[in-house]
Parts: C-alpha cells; sequence; structure tokens
C-alpha cells in the first residue's frame, strides 16, 4: 500500500546527509591561469615574437576583459554552488517524505492486519478512525461510527468512565490494560481490555487519543471454569486440607 507513489521518488544521493557531489562546479580556475599567463606572455614578449607594440588603451581594455572574465565566472560558481545547495535541500525533503510515507504504509498495514479494535477520536470522544479489527469486535463499519461519539459503544452503567479516561489523556498520561466492558452492535456484551494513549501534533500538543481494545471473552471464560472448578471440589470435601504436593527430586547429571 503506498508503493506505486513511492518508486515516483527518486533519490540520488551519496550519502544519508542527502549532500549531493559537486558534479557540475565550474572549472574555470586552470583556463583563468592560463588565460593570465598568455597576457604576461604577450606583453613581455613582443619584441622576440615580433609582434607589434599596443597601446595603452589596448593593455587596459585587454586587462579588463580578463578580470571582467574572472569575476563572471566567480559570480558563476557563487551561482552553482547556491543551485547545488538548493538541490540537496530539496533531495533531503524528498528523502523525508518517501520515509514518512513508507512508514506510514507500514503503519496503516499493521493497524489494518491487526486482530486487535484500534480506533482513533478527538478529545471530545467522536471517533475518527476504525479498523477492521474494530469491526469484527463490535459489528459496525467504519461509516457507522465514524463521527459519532466513542459512548455508543459503553453500557448504560459506564457511561461514566469515558469522562475519567479523557481527564487522563489531556494531562498526557496513558491509560493501560483496562479491563471493561463494550457493547457489539447485536446487544451482546464483549469483555475488553482497553489501552489508551495520548495522540500529539507535530509541535507536541495532545489533539486526540487512540485505542486499542483487546477481547478477553476467552480468558475470562477460562477463568471463570477454573473458579467454578475450585468451589465444585471444595463443595465436595469441605473438610479436606489443600495438600501442596511433594517435592520433586532433581536429577543429577554424572
Amino acid at each position: 500500500m503506498g508503493g506505486s507513489s513511492m518508486d515516483k521518488v527518486k533519490i540520488e544521493t551519496d550519502g544519508s546527509d542527502g549532500h549531493v557531489p559537486p558534479t557540475r562546479k565550474a572549472r574555470v580556475f586552470p583556463w583563468l591561469v592560463a588565460g593570465v599567463a598568455l597576457l604576461v606572455a604577450f606583453v613581455t614578449g613582443h619584441e622576440h615574437a615580433h609582434i607589434p607594440v599596443l597601446s595603452a588603451r589596448t593593455y587596459m581594455a585587454l586587462a579588463a576583459f580578463f578580470l571582467s572574465a574572472v569575476l563572471c565566472a566567480a559570480i558563476w560558481r557563487m551561482i552553482l554552488r547556491r543551485q547545488e545547495k538548493m538541490e540537496a535541500g530539496w533531495r533531503r525533503k524528498l528523502k523525508e517524505m518517501a520515509d514518512a510515507q513508507r512508514d506510514g504504509a507500514t503503519l496503516a498495514a499493521i493497524v489494518t492486519s491487526s486482530d486487535d479494535a484500534i480506533v482513533s477520536k478527538t478529545l471530545d470522544g467522536l471517533i475518527t478512525s476504525w479498523n477492521p479489527g474494530a469491526e469484527r469486535m463490535f459489528g459496525y463499519t467504519a461509516a457507522e461510527v465514524v463521527g459519532r461519539p466513542v459512548t455508543a459503544l459503553f453500557p448504560p452503567e459506564l457511561l461514566s468512565e469515558e469522562a475519567g479516561i479523557l481527564d487522563r489523556i489531556r494531562r498526557g498520561e496513558i491509560v493501560g490494560h483496562l479491563d471493561t466492558v463494550r457493547c457489539h452492535k447485536d446487544g451482546r456484551r464483549v469483555d475488553v481490555s482497553v489501552t489508551v494513549s495520548p495522540v500529539r501534533d507535530a509541535h507536541g500538543v495532545i489533539v486526540g487519543a487512540s485505542k486499542i481494545a483487546r477481547d478477553i471473552g476467552e480468558r475470562k471464560r477460562a477463568a471463570g471454569e477454573l473458579e467454578r472448578h475450585r468451589l465444585d471440589l471444595e463443595a465436595r470435601w469441605p473438610n479436606e486440607p489443600a495438600k501442596s504436593p511433594p517435592p520433586t527430586a532433581c536429577w543429577k547429571g554424572r
């Protein structure tokens, strides 16, 4: 999920810091040195080379030309360096976007494939997201519950529970492993263990909460069976004291 759009982002860097190799830098310095050397040779060796002596104005014009060439080359080099820095910045941003997109796709895949109910809500208790695990656990589709208060899943006697949860979320606390009861769409009750965590924006401000609910019905039924078995044994032999198992001898290897 999201892989096709990620493939469109091409990152071309030579390191993790997004640095761009200086492949397009102007390499004009050797040419400038050669030009200055030719000018000096022209000025000092015109007699031996039988080159006619030029006027002072001509020499000044030539000197101005070479100085202008040097200045233009320096300006062009600065422009290229600035362009390279801008490109490096854009490449870093593209890399960060691709990483964030990949992380978001991974997180979305985890949420979608989870058997637990993963629900997000506002600080007012309104549902904003609803994963397939929540659909299986409570019977409602995302279209049926998104925008509705999460208390629609609460039994009447536990409606006050949500206010305490939201107060703790606003203080930045995590409500962990709260064993409680929620209601299925068909009216039956579902035993769940709930963990609620605050959701923060890019500035660290709490803007909502995420809830993970795990069905603990099987666990509670197994615990109830064990408890009934214990009570049945005590009712059959009320005067029989509980005996501890004999100690087991440890085997010693030779």
